[in-house]
């Protein structure tokens, strides 16, 4: 009897620590949001109607000659948003419960753990995402036609680049053929998708091949292969009738676009970036200043080290203050005002570029982003795995800059801020497998993660169904911008 009694126990303990129960419950949990999502006035209701106008291959052929070369996007739109939209609920808990798990791969294969360990790695992997502002989620994941653009398009993207994470940790990996076949398909569709992300993956993957070569001098076929029909795709989708329609078109959004001098490009890439960065990315920056600033610390052994690591630290304090509302309004009124300048970026020019109060925010915030990628080199020295966690966090910031590259970037709002934020998910993990103790940290995330999704939820069954864009202050550019 008592035999069978720690045998239940032990069975239930399991049962509990089980990474597949975190998913079995993500799955649920996000299940029952995308169940809450309607069809939105806009450009969910104009594609709807689609179906009822064209049969597939006319659409098909249709938006390739006068819009885009997006033919997955397209074709996903084409039947999710008709006769089966109850389908796409299905698709994206398929899709984010995939992405999660492929991101807890990455985070956690070839580490020793314990079964907690995994378990608490893996709640994290699910639901840490649900930090992320909700002006950066409204359009990207809880908007059926933006879905289609940026949730899906991640999660093909995170599975296209598996291969490369698998060889990377381990260069006697050989990869194994369902996920040969999985990523190219990944790999084709995501180029017809989403060009933010396909150029990402694109340049994350000809990085990973040439440093990889370099360091064994094997050729490491199939990566090369993947990187080649990740281009090649890519070229074929961005050389559509429709691309030249659609910038055209998209000038009208920001007219003087192309007429742009060189400081006026400066400066609109400056006001834009810090903005996307500062406001619409600072819990994932905030929590990495963190993790970052408090590895260095306990690793360090010179003062100048501590320095960095308590300044890593003061500005995540300064982000998490930001966060809080003042008590006494008529007290601490002047103090939020004065405070909130910190976080105000206005577009730079010769009538303004001589005052501090618009300059201190990009040379605080801009001096605050550089700690991080100096924390992980002194943390891990010049090694393989500094280089890659530096080589991430630029490449979110990169991906915020390449939409600058195209006139719509103020007019998109904030679901093009979707990928530098998972980005910066992704780097943050990674930190907090190598600390000791990650309990405390990832509790808070996945406490605050799940807070805001379960707001989420009451808000759409008490107040009706927003949706955010999350566009950016453009009032202090001196020409004309459509956001």
């Amino acid at each position: 009897m008592q035999e069978n009694l720690l045998y239940g126990q032990s069975r239930a303990k399991k049962i509990l620590l089980s990474p597949a129960l975190a998913f079995a419950v993500f799955a649920v949990f996000m299940f029952i949001l995308f169940n809450r999502v309607p069809l939105m006035p806009g450009d969910d209701l104009i594609v709807s109607e689609m179906h009822l106008k064209y049969d597939f291959f006319d659409y098909m052929s249709y938006r390739f000659n006068t819009w885009s070369g997006r033919l997955f996007t397209d074709s996903l739109n084409f039947f999710i948003t008709g006769e089966l939209f109850f389908l796409w609920k299905w698709l994206c808990t398929g899709m984010i419960v995939a992405g999660s798990f492929a991101i807890y791969k990455w985070v956690t294969i070839g580490k020793e753990m314990t079964q907690a360990r995994k378990c608490l790695f893996a709640y994290l992997c699910c639901f840490g995402f649900g930090i992320i502002n909700s002006n950066v989620l409204s359009p990207s994941v809880f908007w059926v036609s933006g879905t289609t653009s940026y949730l899906l398009p991640f999660v093909m993207g995170i599975v296209a680049f598996t291969p490369f994470i698998f060889t990377l940790k381990n260069r006697e990996y050989k990869v194994k053929t369902w996920l040969k076949i999985v990523s190219l398909v990944c790999a084709v569709l995501l180029a017809f998708s989403m060009e933010q992300i396909t150029v990402c993956l694109i340049a994350a993957a000809g990085v990973t091949w040439i440093y990889l070569f370099i360091k064994t001098k094997k050729p490491r076929w199939f990566l090369l292969i993947l990187t080649a029909v990740a281009l090649i795709s890519t070229l074929i989708s961005m050389s559509a009738p429709g691309e030249a329609l659609r910038f055209a078109a998209n000038i009208g959004t920001f007219p003087l676009f192309e007429t742009l001098e060189l400081k006026q490009r400066l400066a609109i890439i400056a006001h834009y970036t810090m903005n996307t960065l500062i406001n619409q990315s600072y819990l994932p920056l905030m929590f990495l200043w963190l993790a970052t600033g408090i590895a260095l610390f306990k690793k360090a052994d010179k003062k100048v080290l501590k320095v960095f690591a308590a300044l890593s630290v003061t500005v995540a304090v300064i982000m998490f203050v930001r966060q809080l509302s003042p008590v006494d309004s008529n007290v601490f009124g002047m103090f939020t005002q004065n405070f909130q300048m910190l976080f105000t970026f206005n577009y730079i020019d010769a009538q303004n570029i001589s005052k501090l109060s618009q300059i201190l925010p990009y040379v605080f915030w801009g001096i605050s982003l550089l700690l991080i990628p100096v924390n992980i080199f002194f943390i891990w020295g010049k090694s393989e795995r500094s280089f890659y966690y530096i080589l991430v966090y630029f490449a979110a910031i990169a991906s915020i800059v390449l939409m600058t590259f195209t006139p719509v970037f103020y007019y998109s709002g904030a679901r093009t801020a979707f990928l530098p934020n998972m980005l910066f998910l992704i780097l943050l993990y990674f930190q907090m497998t190598h600390m000791e103790k990650p309990g405390g940290l990832a509790g808070l995330i996945i406490i605050i993660a799940v807070a805001k999704l379960v707001a989420l939820l009451v808000l759409w069954n008490t107040a009706g169904f927003p949706l955010w864009y999350g566009v950016l202050d453009t009032s202090s550019i001196p020409f004309k911008v459509t956001n």
